[in-house]
C-alpha cells in the first residue's frame, strides 16, 4: 500500500515555496506529492514551481493548469485523485495549512491503513443553516475541510457528489441526509461530498487550529484564505480588515523567504503585501508575534 499527498493550488510561487519548506519536515510520512496548478500561469512561473517542487521531492508529479479558464478547488481535487494509483491512501492538503508536528501526519495515515477508520478529517460547517440543522448530531459541522483529509482513493472515488461547491434547489434531496431542501441551500468546497462520505464511511475526527492565540494548541495551523495571493485579480486592490492580519503576515513571510528570480512578479507581490500591511498594522503585528512563537 502506498501513500500520496495531494495539493491543489492556484499557483502562487512564493506561497508554494514557503509551503514546501514546511512539507520537507513531514515528507517522510507523506508518500508521493502530487501538485495541481489550477490557474493559468506564465511559463516561467510554472517552470519555477516545478523546479521548487522537484527540489524538495524529486518523485513528485506537477499537473499543469488548463489551457483556458481555471479549475476551482473541487475540480482540482478530482484531477489529483485521478492521477494517483488505485491502492493509494491519500491526504488532501491546502497551501494555507502548516503542519507543526510531523508525527501527527503519520498517525492520520496509519488510522486509515490499519482500518481504525475509513476517513480522517476535520469537521466543518460552511453551508446553509438548513443543512446544518438537518444533521444535528454533527454539532453544526456536517462537512469536512479539504485539508488533512485522509482516506483510500477508492473511498473518495465512490462518491456521487462532486467535490466542488454545491447548490440545492427547493425540493431537492441531499445525498447522505434524510432531508429534502425547503429553500435554496448551498455548501462550500467538498462539503456536499463530505455529507455523503460521512453517511457511508467511518470517520476519525481531528481538529485543525486557526491562526489566533487561543487556537494555537494543536499539531497543525490553518491560516486560511491564502491561495489567491495578495495581488488583485480583477484590477481592484483589496481593502483589508483586521481579519486579514494572519494572511497578510503569512504572505509577508513567503515574500521575504524568496531566494530570488521572477524579479518583477516578486517586486509587485512584495509591494502589495506591504500596502495591505500598512492598512492594518496592529492586526499584522499581532499575527507576526503569534507566528514567531510557533513557526520557525
Amino acid at each position: 500500500m502506498s501513500r500520496a499527498t495531494l495539493l491543489p493550488t492556484p499557483g502562487d510561487p512564493f506561497l508554494i515555496r514557503y509551503w514546501l519548506a514546511n512539507f520537507a519536515h513531514w515528507r517522510p510520512h507523506a508518500g508521493r506529492l502530487y501538485v495541481q496548478v489550477s490557474w493559468p500561469q506564465p511559463r516561467e512561473v510554472l517552470e519555477r514551481i516545478r523546479a521548487e517542487v522537484m527540489a524538495v521531492a524529486g518523485d513528485s508529479v506537477v499537473l499543469d493548469p488548463p489551457l483556458q479558464g481555471r479549475l476551482d478547488h473541487g475540480q482540482a481535487m478530482h484531477t489529483l485523485l485521478d492521477a494517483v494509483d488505485d491502492d493509494d491512501v491519500v491526504c488532501f492538503m491546502e497551501d494555507d495549512l502548516h503542519v507543526l508536528n510531523a508525527a501527527f501526519v503519520e498517525r492520520c495515515f496509519q488510522t486509515v491503513e490499519q482500518g481504525i477508520a475509513e476517513v480522517v478529517g476535520s469537521p466543518r460547517g460552511s453551508m446553509s443553516h438548513e443543512l446544518i440543522w438537518a444533521r444535528k448530531s454533527d454539532c453544526g459541522r456536517p462537512g469536512l475541510w479539504p485539508h488533512l483529509l485522509f482516506g483510500r482513493r477508492e473511498t473518495f472515488e465512490s462518491l456521487e457528489e462532486p467535490f466542488t461547491a454545491r447548490i440545492w434547489q427547493p425540493g431537492e434531496r441531499v445525498l447522505g441526509l434524510d432531508h429534502t431542501c425547503a429553500e435554496l441551500a448551498s455548501a462550500d468546497t467538498f462539503c456536499a461530498a463530505a455529507i455523503e462520505l460521512r453517511a457511508k464511511a467511518s470517520l476519525a475526527g481531528i481538529e485543525t487550529s486557526g491562526p489566533w492565540a487561543w487556537e494555537l494548541s494543536g499539531p497543525t495551523m490553518h491560516i486560511g484564505s491564502l491561495s489567491t495571493g495578495p495581488l488583485p485579480h480583477d484590477g481592484r486592490p483589496s481593502v483589508p480588515d483586521d481579519n486579514w492580519g494572519p494572511r497578510v503576515a503569512w504572505w509577508r513571510r513567503a515574500a521575504r523567504d524568496w531566494p530570488g528570480g521572477l524579479d518583477e512578479l516578486h517586486a509587485a507581490y512584495s509591494t502589495e503585501v506591504e500596502r495591505l500591511a500598512a492598512a492594518i498594522p496592529s492586526a499584522v503585528a499581532e499575527a507576526e508575534k503569534l507566528f514567531g512563537e510557533r513557526v520557525s
